[in-house]
């Protein structure tokens, strides 16, 4: 059915999916901000410590400012692909569609699973393995990870 699908959508369709796939991985990212700028927020107004006082506050905070950060870095790489929403993917790189016989995944960052008209996506980071494993395929190639071999069917 993945297959029949893909092959279905025309170009004006896969264009409008993947501003729709953007905007709800932006729409995530931002979420994922701010519950981190909320935790820490809640850290440092902490009831009856002093973040300055206490060694496991100030790890924790230290391990959100990180994760912030990083989720922050994520969100400009989601703004950078904004720049670029109709260019033409042949190969599997960053803003890349890629469709497998088992999955669809987004070539944006890392964000769950998600979905859009009742179809699942996964946003892939370029510096996950798996998207290493499948980085400059085509349509019609195959690509190993884990053991498992994943077939692209279709790339937008």
């Amino acid at each position: 059915m993945r297959i029949e699908m893909a092959g279905m959508r025309t170009a004006t369709e896969k264009a409008a999916l993947k501003r729709r796939m953007l905007n709800a991985c932006i729409t995530k990212q931002q979420s994922l901000i701010g519950d981190f700028k909320k935790r820490i927020d809640v850290l440092l107004v902490a009831e009856g410590y002093e973040l300055s006082h206490s060694s496991v506050m100030m790890d924790e905070a230290r391990s959100l400012a990180d994760a912030l950060q990083f989720a922050e870095d994520e969100m400009k790489q989601l703004w950078f692909l904004q720049l670029f929403p109709d260019k033409v993917i042949t190969r599997v790189e960053q803003g890349a569609v890629v469709v497998t016989g088992s999955s669809t995944f987004y070539i944006s960052v890392s964000i769950e699973q998600f979905k859009i008209n009742g179809e699942t996506y996964i946003g892939l980071s370029v510096h996950s393995p798996l998207y290493l494993a499948m980085k400059g395929k085509a349509v019609g190639e195959k690509f190993m990870f884990n053991g498992r071999e994943y077939s692209i069917i279709d790339l937008f």
